[in-house]
């Protein structure tokens, strides 16, 4: 295996850091792609920063979901790096509190950086608006794996975003993702979760794809309580993670610690989510959305440990086939460096060429 070279975490603290206390910005963005380790990046940046202001305060928000910020909290208790400061929930009091907006009423003292974590979300947002302007913080960071919406603000305004960018292409370059198969399974019915699941598990097999630790995105909870009951029907070792089955994340932990080999999630197990020992992910919501199922599909881009090949697999009806086919080329497009850091939501094209009778997809910003 080769080496995995992680000096561009270090790289991105000093730089993230030095946007964030350049009064020119609104605010510093990293904008780096799912599964770069923005989590372990954001523990430097707060290692310099309490260096440099040793009685500061600081906010991290996570998403909506106590899924992000119960993550954020353990990767905190075991992290990759050694902590030099002290944290704990809102209200703790400690140097870094950490929670998700609607808790905000139970932050303690005042606040000097603030740290939002999967900023394309909802930064922008009136809650976490009226929350900036409430505890006026004296330097802002934001993370996100899609900078779509901080890309357009500063083609458009005089007002700029600090940007540093970390691209897929960054990470395959110093051996921290691998290759990955990308797939489209034609399906009769998109609509029967039992039939859908039960085409593409054979379409993988079929390929001989690695199915030995799976992840499965479903639009509904009541497709995933199907998906779940065919799986286990299988023979699979099945955990379902629903927003109403499991509110403390305790089958996303069984599937992590390798209790069970398959995850099926609705609204989960995407953001912020990382498995490097998952071999294969069934993406049967198909969005419409490039930066959704981007941010979907880069989940099993790390390196497994034993270098197992991975495969991302969308599913669709024959008449969608070719528009699930172009998806996954501009999923693909959105791995390149250049591709990154300009795409603004719909300045990116896909289109055909014959080259020695071979075709080929190649993609441009626009």
């Amino acid at each position: 295996m080769k080496r995995v070279n992680y000096q561009y975490q270090d790289v991105a603290a000093e730089k993230v850091l030095e946007n964030a206390l350049d009064s020119r910005y609104i605010a510093s963005v990293l904008a780096a792609c799912p599964s770069s380790g923005k989590t372990t990046i954001s523990h430097k940046i707060l290692n310099k920063y309490f260096t440099k202001f040793p009685h500061a305060r600081a906010l991290v928000l996570t998403e909506g979901q106590n899924t992000l910020k119960n993550q954020y909290l353990s990767e905190l208790t075991c992290p990759n790096v050694s902590i030099r400061f002290t944290f704990g929930p809102l209200g703790s009091n400690s140097q870094v509190q950490v929670g998700i907006p609607q808790n905000i009423k139970d932050l303690v003292g005042t606040i000097d950086l603030l740290i939002v974590d999967e900023a394309h979300n909802y930064f922008l947002a009136p809650m976490v608006q009226e929350i900036v302007e409430h505890i006026k913080p004296k330097h802002i960071i934001l993370m996100t794996g899609s900078p779509t919406k901080y890309n357009l603000h500063n083609q458009q305004s005089k007002f700029k975003y600090g940007m540093h960018y970390i691209a897929a292409e960054d990470l395959n370059n110093n051996n921290v993702f691998s290759a990955a198969n990308m797939d489209v399974a034609v399906v009769s019915n998109a609509e029967d979760a039992a039939a859908t699941i039960k085409t593409a598990m054979a379409h993988a097999i079929k390929n001989g794809d690695n199915l030995s630790k799976i992840m499965v995105a479903c639009p509904a909870i009541a497709y995933a309580n199907k998906v779940a009951a065919y799986l286990g029907s299988i023979g699979r070792s099945v955990s379902l993670s629903t927003s109403k089955n499991d509110i403390d994340d305790v089958e996303i932990s069984n599937f992590k610690q390798g209790l069970t080999d398959t995850l099926i999630v609705v609204g989960r197990g995407i953001l912020g989510f990382n498995d490097a020992n998952m071999t294969a992910l069934f993406d049967l919501r198909s969005s419409g959305n490039v930066d959704a199922s981007y941010q979907l599909f880069a989940r099993i881009l790390r390196v497994h440990p034993q270098n197992a090949v991975k495969t991302y697999i969308r599913v669709a009806e024959k008449n969608k086939y070719n528009a699930e086919v172009m998806m996954l080329h501009k999923m693909h497009a959105l791995m390149d460096r250049e591709v990154f850091m300009g795409f603004t939501g719909d300045n990116l094209t896909v289109f055909a060429v014959v080259v020695s009778s071979l075709n080929r997809c190649h993609y441009c910003l626009t």
